[in-house]
Protein backbone atom coordinates (compact mmCIF):
# COMPACT_ATOMS: atom_id res chain seq x y z
CA UNK A 1 0.00 0.00 0.00
CA UNK A 2 3.11 2.35 1.02
CA UNK A 3 4.44 1.56 -2.60
CA UNK A 4 1.45 2.29 -4.35
CA UNK A 5 0.70 5.76 -2.71
CA UNK A 6 4.16 6.85 -3.13
CA UNK A 7 4.49 5.82 -6.51
CA UNK A 8 1.01 7.02 -7.51
CA UNK A 9 -0.33 9.74 -5.39
CA UNK A 10 2.63 11.32 -4.91
CA UNK A 11 4.78 11.09 -7.70
CA UNK A 12 6.30 14.23 -8.68
CA UNK A 13 4.62 13.78 -12.20
CA UNK A 14 1.14 13.67 -10.45
CA UNK A 15 2.17 16.53 -8.01
CA UNK A 16 2.87 18.84 -11.29
CA UNK A 17 -0.48 18.30 -12.44
CA UNK A 18 -2.80 18.72 -9.95
CA UNK A 19 -0.83 22.38 -9.27
CA UNK A 20 -3.49 24.25 -10.83
CA UNK A 21 -6.37 22.48 -8.16
CA UNK A 22 -3.88 23.18 -5.12
CA UNK A 23 -3.77 26.84 -6.23
CA UNK A 24 -7.61 27.42 -6.64
CA UNK A 25 -7.91 25.86 -3.84
CA UNK A 26 -6.05 28.26 -1.68
CA UNK A 27 -6.89 31.15 -3.92
CA UNK A 28 -10.70 30.58 -2.27
CA UNK A 29 -9.89 29.54 1.09
CA UNK A 30 -7.58 33.03 1.44
CA UNK A 31 -10.27 34.81 -0.17
CA UNK A 32 -12.97 33.27 2.35
CA UNK A 33 -10.79 34.47 5.12
CA UNK A 34 -9.83 37.88 3.68
CA UNK A 35 -13.59 38.79 2.99
CA UNK A 36 -14.33 37.70 6.73
CA UNK A 37 -11.58 40.17 7.78
CA UNK A 38 -12.78 42.94 5.77
CA UNK A 39 -16.46 42.68 7.34
CA UNK A 40 -14.76 41.83 10.83
CA UNK A 41 -16.53 38.20 10.91
CA UNK A 42 -15.18 35.46 12.36
CA UNK A 43 -14.01 32.22 10.92
CA UNK A 44 -14.39 28.72 11.75
CA UNK A 45 -11.23 27.39 10.55
CA UNK A 46 -12.04 23.91 11.25
CA UNK A 47 -14.76 24.07 8.57
CA UNK A 48 -12.46 26.16 6.09
CA UNK A 49 -10.07 23.63 6.40
CA UNK A 50 -11.94 21.00 5.93
CA UNK A 51 -13.73 22.58 3.06
CA UNK A 52 -10.22 22.93 1.13
CA UNK A 53 -9.04 19.58 2.13
CA UNK A 54 -12.25 18.11 0.57
CA UNK A 55 -12.11 20.31 -2.41
CA UNK A 56 -8.47 18.83 -3.04
CA UNK A 57 -9.40 15.43 -2.51
CA UNK A 58 -12.72 15.36 -4.23
CA UNK A 59 -11.32 16.95 -7.21
CA UNK A 60 -8.42 14.59 -7.57
CA UNK A 61 -10.51 11.51 -6.96
CA UNK A 62 -13.32 12.68 -9.28
CA UNK A 63 -11.71 15.32 -11.37
CA UNK A 64 -15.52 17.73 -10.05
CA UNK A 65 -15.73 20.64 -7.64
CA UNK A 66 -18.00 18.82 -4.72
CA UNK A 67 -19.24 22.38 -3.84
CA UNK A 68 -21.04 22.51 -7.30
CA UNK A 69 -22.18 19.20 -6.90
CA UNK A 70 -26.33 18.49 -6.12
CA UNK A 71 -25.74 15.45 -4.89
CA UNK A 72 -23.01 16.35 -2.50
CA UNK A 73 -24.23 17.90 1.06
CA UNK A 74 -22.01 19.57 3.19
CA UNK A 75 -23.18 18.93 6.12
CA UNK A 76 -24.00 15.26 5.72
CA UNK A 77 -20.81 15.29 4.49
CA UNK A 78 -18.72 16.51 7.50
CA UNK A 79 -20.77 14.14 9.81
CA UNK A 80 -19.33 11.48 8.12
CA UNK A 81 -15.91 12.23 8.00
CA UNK A 82 -16.13 12.94 11.85
CA UNK A 83 -17.67 9.27 12.43
CA UNK A 84 -14.82 7.73 9.88
CA UNK A 85 -12.11 10.19 12.32
CA UNK A 86 -13.77 8.97 15.18
CA UNK A 87 -14.44 4.96 14.86
CA UNK A 88 -12.59 3.71 11.94
CA UNK A 89 -9.50 6.06 11.93
CA UNK A 90 -8.55 6.02 15.24
CA UNK A 91 -6.61 3.22 15.08
CA UNK A 92 -4.79 4.03 11.65
CA UNK A 93 -0.90 5.27 11.85
CA UNK A 94 -0.40 7.36 8.95
CA UNK A 95 3.30 5.45 8.35
CA UNK A 96 0.93 2.77 7.34
CA UNK A 97 -0.08 4.30 4.27
CA UNK A 98 2.44 7.13 3.52
CA UNK A 99 6.37 6.68 2.78
CA UNK A 100 8.31 6.41 6.17
CA UNK A 101 9.14 10.18 7.02
CA UNK A 102 6.04 11.47 5.61
CA UNK A 103 3.75 9.11 7.67
CA UNK A 104 6.06 10.25 10.81
CA UNK A 105 5.46 13.72 10.24
CA UNK A 106 1.85 13.80 10.06
CA UNK A 107 1.71 11.10 12.92
CA UNK A 108 3.07 13.63 15.18
CA UNK A 109 1.40 16.80 14.00
CA UNK A 110 -1.78 14.96 13.90
CA UNK A 111 -1.20 13.31 18.08
CA UNK A 112 -1.64 10.02 16.72
CA UNK A 113 1.05 7.75 18.59
CA UNK A 114 2.05 5.04 15.74
CA UNK A 115 2.19 1.10 16.15
CA UNK A 116 5.94 1.10 16.88
CA UNK A 117 5.92 2.52 20.11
Amino acid sequence: MKKLVGLELFSPKKHKSFKYIREEEVDLLVKKISESAQTQTLVDLKKGLFSFTAGIIFRYAFGQNFRECDFMNMEKLEELMQELETNVFSDLAFTDFLPTGLGWLVDRISGHVGYDQ
